[in-house]
């Protein structure tokens, strides 16, 4: 990627950019680009690339190509060239993102989640990219720089799931824990809530659910009285305290 590849990404925002598509006309490279895969029967498999090509032969200039054409059983020495379990070949090899890896040999020193919840409509999926691109170029995040589309794991709402590195740097470290904590802020304004956090920001997640004077903390504290009236299981997790130690954290 040359560096006026790189500073037109860095500088565009959600939506057309006349200048990267013409940067990408001038040097070969597709403004946007659509991964399919096809299972089942060659002639089934032949006849769903067919109607993809007649569905997307609509968008003017829109060109095909056949990245890869496999047969079963896959050979074994191949096989980790994919993601196994499509295949139906287990695996754990997803659960080692950011980890060193023969695919990823430089890692960083680990990662902090950013997994907003927002609705499951298109709509949505725009509008949460619109508002956190722009607020991750602010400050200075490396989160939403290009369009990112969320998993489809629950019937019912998206999640995003996005990785800040750990890096060695203290005070780069120190700017990303604060952005994090915008990020989750600047998400409950708009209705959306954290899947899941570290331990460090869960009071920040806890603070957002704000409804009826967070009648939601209230609840798990009376629940947290009953069950546990010695504060003795894991206190302060997911921003739970006994009732002894509640209002005493800086």
């Amino acid at each position: 990627m040359t560096e006026k590849h790189k500073k037109l990404l860095g500088e565009v925002k959600l939506g057309y950019s006349s200048e990267l598509e013409a940067y990408g006309l001038k040097a070969g490279i597709a403004y946007w680009e659509l991964w399919l895969s096809f299972y089942g029967p060659m002639e089934v498999i032949e006849a769903q690339w067919q109607a993809a090509q007649r569905h997307f032969a609509k968008i003017d200039g829109a060109k095909f190509r056949i990245v890869d054409r496999l047969s079963l059983p896959l050979d074994p020495a191949k096989v980790e060239q994919y993601h196994e379990p499509e295949f139906g070949v287990p695996s754990l090899r997803v659960f080692s993102i950011g980890a060193r890896t023969p695919w990823n040999p430089t890692p960083s020193k680990g990662h902090m989640w950013f997994s907003p919840i927002i609705p499951r409509t298109g709509e949505a999926i725009i509008e949460a990219n619109r508002v956190f691109s722009e607020a991750a170029r602010d400050l200075g995040m490396p989160l939403f720089r290009t369009f990112t589309l969320p998993a489809c794991f629950w019937e019912r709402s998206f999640i995003f799931i996005l990785a800040t590195p750990v890096t060695e740097d203290p005070a780069t470290n120190k700017r990303y824990r604060e952005g994090f904590k915008k990020l989750i802020e600047i998400g409950g304004q708009h209705g959306w809530g954290e899947y899941r956090t570290a331990p460090v920001f869960q009071k920040a997640v806890m603070d957002v659910y704000s409804f009826n004077e967070h009648a939601l903390r209230r609840f798990h504290e009376t629940l947290k009285d009953a069950i546990d009236p010695n504060g003795v299981l894991s206190p302060g997790r997911y921003d739970i305290w006994p009732k002894h130690l509640r209002g005493t954290q800086s």
